[in-house]
């Protein structure tokens, strides 16, 4: 469902009415997630494989790895066995090095109906980036392709942070390149997105201003470590997935609510789209902080993981629990055996600042949607 198009609808009707239109409705959509036999929302790792070595990566490990990549052919089979998929993450490692990336695409768009897809890169290899994304329009021309190019700090501080020199000018230049193709392609949005931590949060403001000279969006999320942002689970189903650099942390908390109010100074082109960028960053402080959840997460239902070598987790922050080549390629099989389960009985109380799983929930979390309502 396209959100941005009904939200000035929704703010428009009275407040009493409003309020109880998206309780009433709300349950609904969530006992239809709660019936999902394969998620709705699925994040992919498509290869491990990077030429870069940023200092705050949770999946250091596994890009320094020989892992067995599925193939093409397996993964046909994979996508198969799946039922509806509302949104797909092609993430890695850095998913442009795979040469049958939009055949990957396509498999998911003919089996599964995905028609959003999201690709979040460091933008160092502008011309591959740009062959795949026209190359994915020529044979998907009616889907909606969202590419994040990460930009951490300004010229200095991204190529030492990326550990690749030149980086920070190959990842303006995808930018702009983006910008280009975005006349040619309405399908195609882009936005920078910089992951917050105690090492480049003085980069901030001065990467804010940079980045509007782009005239692209730019997200924000604070960065990701399996054991400092993970609340009340078993250490035992948590995955290894912390930064490489153990000196890259969080940034204080008046660092962080410092950067929250440099948010609502962004202009974005979506109005929701800001008031979801906020509430996401407020909701991750408030949890780090005070160490309660902010929603029901609902990963293991909504929100599903996959791996370069088909192993299965229901969230990036814990460890994989099956492998679909153990289980004949079958998805829906291993999403819904015992493993499975008890993976959900281990997870159904925890709770982090990831920001995929957050923003999926968030948009079933009744106190959100109101809360959304009311704001702008």
């Amino acid at each position: 469902m396209d959100y941005s198009k009904i939200y000035p609808i929704v703010k428009k009707v009275p407040k009493p009415v409003r309020d109880f239109a998206i309780r009433f409705i709300n349950k609904r959509r969530l006992a239809r997630v709660m019936k999902l036999k394969t998620p709705s929302k699925l994040v992919y790792f498509v290869t491990h494989r990077c030429n870069a070595r940023c200092a705050h990566c949770f999946y250091w490990r596994d890009i320094r790895s020989h892992m067995n990549e599925m193939s093409l052919e397996e993964i046909k089979k994979v996508s198969a066995s799946m039922g509806p998929i509302e949104s797909m993450s092609l993430t890695g490692g850095e998913a442009i090095l795979r040469d049958d990336l939009v055949e990957i695409m396509k498999t998911f768009y003919k089996n599964n109906g995905v028609k959003k897809f999201t690709l979040p890169t460091n933008g160092s290899m502008t011309e591959i980036l740009k062959n795949h994304i026209e190359n994915a329009f020529k044979r998907l021309p009616d889907i909606d392709l969202h590419v994040q190019i990460s930009i951490d700090g300004m010229r200095k501080f991204h190529d030492k942070f990326r550990g690749v020199p030149g980086i920070f000018d190959k990842a303006v230049e995808s930018v702009k390149m983006l910008n280009e193709l975005k006349k040619k392609y309405p399908g195609l949005h882009s936005y920078v997105i910089t992951t917050i931590t105690n090492k480049n949060y003085r980069e901030v403001k001065p990467l804010i201003k940079f980045v509007k000279t782009l005239h692209v969006d730019h997200k924000f999320q604070l960065v990701r470590g399996a054991h400092f942002s993970v609340f009340n689970i078993n250490p035992k189903v948590l995955s290894d997935f912390d930064p490489e650099d153990k000196e890259v942390l969080l940034p204080t908390f008046d660092q962080m609510w410092e950067i929250y109010k440099i948010l609502d100074t962004l202009e974005y082109e979506d109005p929701l789209y800001k008031e979801i960028q906020k509430l996401k960053f407020k909701y991750s402080i408030e949890m780090l902080q005070h160490k309660r959840p902010a929603v029901k997460c609902l990963a293991g239902k909504l929100d599903g993981v996959l791996y370069p070598d088909g192993k299965v987790a229901i969230c990036e922050m814990t460890k994989p629990f099956a492998n679909v080549r153990d289980f004949n390629y079958n998805f829906k099989k291993l999403w819904n055996s015992a493993e499975a389960n008890e993976m959900r009985k281990q997870t159904r109380a925890c709770f982090c600042t990831h920001s995929c799983n957050l923003v999926d929930s968030m948009v079933y979390d009744d106190k959100t949607l109101i809360r959304l309502a009311n704001n702008g």
